[in-house]
């Protein structure tokens, strides 16, 4: 009875460690590193507007549902 339930709580810990892990590694990719050339400052602004519009709509739709 005691190895099924450590098996249980196992089982609970992965499924709730793997989508936060997976929020942790991939939320990293969202903000891209510090320009340093005009271009590179041109490219992200675009970047931060789009983003921010994207945000806005998905937030919307969201709130819709």
């Amino acid at each position: 009875m005691q190895r099924m339930a450590a098996r249980l709580r196992l089982r609970t810990v992965i499924r709730i460690a793997t989508p936060l892990l997976l929020i942790f590694v991939l939320g990293g990719c969202l903000i891209p590193p510090t320009p340093e050339t005009t271009q590179a400052k041109d490219i992200f602004s675009l970047y931060t507007i789009v983003f921010v519009m994207g945000a806005i709509v998905f937030f919307g739709v969201e709130g819709m549902i």
